[in-house]
């Protein structure tokens, strides 16, 4: 069998081509030998032989220089020939539909020597037979191998044969026979064999059985020995090579087949034009971070065929950002364009900022709360500019909250501070001291720090102190003030105390005749206001009198 495949056109609906198949009735072997494994055939028979090299005389061995049969003794008296015969008989074949004989025979080698030697009387000639019914009966096909006293023959040294097989012996249980009816004797006369082939003619086709390769089977009923047959394959964009198979079924159930490959030219080349939609930018859905778009566009497709299809491989929904499809548009024949789409998401939505409620409060230490806030995409944590302790009046803290993406929100808060508590003050301890040296005040007195504290803070902290204090108690006010004008009195008092002892120097001592004396003034100093006197009495008796002068300053001191 043979067949050949030829391009017929190619089309949109793919590439046509013609098969081109003959199914040849080629001879096959039914039965061979080729006597080099040593053993006959099933079914063969033979008189006594041997499968050697035996007669390797000057004409030479096989063309192969192989074994061979060769028919060595002649049969013995129990053989179905009878005794005395030299014989090759094969197997019942099938070649009802004709055929031929190939082999190879040679008569002896003529060395002379026993079982090489050639036969050269009339009678000793080797004979083709055939019989059709099992060997009762055997029919001459060939009696051409004379011999020859001479030995000029072709058939003494290997001679090769190609017999027709005559339409008589064409059964479907034919027997062949080479037959030596006569000899000089049982070691006389020797002749051989080799490659021996029967073959037959196939029967008649019946139906031809084609897989072309792309799974599928078709069969048609055969007129003849030929076919010619169209098969038009898928379209295609390539050169594809497909395993091809066909068969005939002859009309004896036979089948007989030939496979190879077959490379299809492609139907169509020509890419899609494509235009894909334009790039879009969306906002986020509402409370998502991504976006579902209910479509991504239309795409404008054209080709010399068909589109087949158009895909794409955009999500369900669209994630922040930037997301590149892929358009995959393809034709009937499998030609493929790709182009991107850009998708982008925005996030325009703001945070939600829930802050504290305003708050009024007494203290300028105020606790505003804690803001909190959500989004769809992600935010950061609310930020204020409250100060860290707040004035009396009223404070608007901005609270601010931005998003991952960049959005921001603010919202206000009031914090109103009314303070009407007044501060509280604890003056410095009350003071005892003593005046100056050589002054009737004390100065440079160090009153001490009150202990001051308010909720709003102290504004100002001031006394009423004199510069200098004089002796006795002074009470000192303090006042202390806070930011909104509340002010809280405290008092300290200072004792100042004069310690120091007036100076009195007496008069001299005095000597004198007259009752009348004048006793002279005494010299007194004192820090502060000093009086002296004296217990003179006014009239001075004879003698000594013995005056007490007294110095007393305001503060009680005495010096006598």
């Amino acid at each position: 069998m043979k067949f050949s495949s030829t391009l017929s056109s190619t089309t949109c609906s793919g590439t046509l081509f013609e098969f081109d198949i003959e199914n040849v009735p080629n001879e096959i072997s039914v039965t061979e030998f080729d006597f080099n494994d040593g053993a006959l055939p099933t079914g063969w028979g033979t008189s006594p032989f041997s499968i050697t090299q035996p007669c390797n005389a000057a004409t030479g061995n096989t063309p192969d220089n192989s074994n061979y049969f060769w028919a060595t003794t002649t049969s013995g008296s129990g053989d179905r020939f009878g005794s005395g015969r030299r014989y090759v008989q094969t197997s019942a074949v099938d070649v009802s539909q004709g055929g031929s004989i190939e082999f190879l025979i040679r008569y002896g080698a003529d060395d002379p020597q026993a079982g090489c030697e050639d036969g050269d009387a009339p009678n000793e000639e080797v004979y083709l037979y055939y019989s059709i019914n099992n060997g009762d009966n055997y029919v001459l096909i060939f009696d051409g191998w004379d011999t020859a006293n001479n030995k000029n023959k072709p058939w003494y040294r290997w001679h090769p044969n190609d017999i027709p097989i005559p339409e008589a012996a064409q059964t479907t249980n034919t027997l062949f026979l080479w037959y030596q009816p006569n000899n000089s004797g049982p070691t006389w006369d020797n002749w051989g064999l080799d490659d021996v082939v029967i073959k037959a003619i196939p029967a008649a086709t019946a139906t031809w059985t084609m897989d072309f390769g792309v799974d599928d089977i078709e069969s048609v009923a055969a007129s003849g020995t030929t076919l010619v047959y169209s098969k038009l394959y898928p379209p295609s964009n390539q050169f594809t090579t497909y395993t091809v198979t066909i068969s005939s079924t002859l009309v004896d159930g036979s089948v007989y087949g030939l496979t190879k490959d077959v490379v299809v030219d492609p139907s169509d080349v020509i890419l899609p034009t494509v235009i894909i939609p334009s790039d879009i930018t969306i906002g986020t859905d509402t409370g998502s971070c991504s976006a579902t778009l209910l479509t991504t566009g239309t795409v404008t497709a054209t080709d010399n065929c068909a589109i087949a299809s158009i895909e794409n491989d955009a999500p369900d929904t669209f994630p922040l950002g930037v997301t590149t499809i892929t358009w995959t548009i393809t034709d009937s024949a499998s030609n493929t364009v790709t182009q991107t789409q850009l998708i982008t998401v925005e996030d325009n939505e703001f945070p939600v900022l829930t802050i504290p409620a305003d708050i009024v409060s007494s203290n300028c230490s105020v606790n505003i709360g804690v803001a909190s806030a959500t989004d769809n995409c992600g935010v950061g944590m609310p930020e204020n500019d409250a100060p860290a302790s707040f004035s009396p009046g009223t404070i608007a803290v901005v609270w601010r909250v931005t998003d991952n993406q960049g959005n921001t929100v603010s919202a206000t808060q009031l914090v109103t501070v009314s303070d009407t508590i007044a501060p509280l003050n604890t003056p410095p301890v009350s003071l005892t001291i003593t005046t100056d040296s050589d002054s009737c005040v004390a100065t440079g007195v160090s009153l001490g720090t009150p202990t001051s504290s308010d909720n709003c803070g102290v504004a100002s902290v001031t006394h009423n102190a004199p510069d200098s204090f004089t002796i006795g108690t002074t009470t000192v006010t303090w006042s202390v003030v806070d930011a909104s004008g509340n002010e809280t009195l405290s008092y300290q008092t200072v004792n100042v105390s004069d310690t120091t002892v007036p100076i009195i120097i007496p008069p001299a001592d005095i000597n004198s005749q007259s009752c009348v004396i004048v006793l002279g003034v005494p010299t007194v100093s004192d820090n502060c206001n000093v009086t002296y006197s004296n217990n003179a009495p006014d009239s001075f008796p004879s003698g000594v009198t013995i005056i007490t002068w007294t110095a007393s300053d305001t503060a009680g001191n005495i010096t006598t």
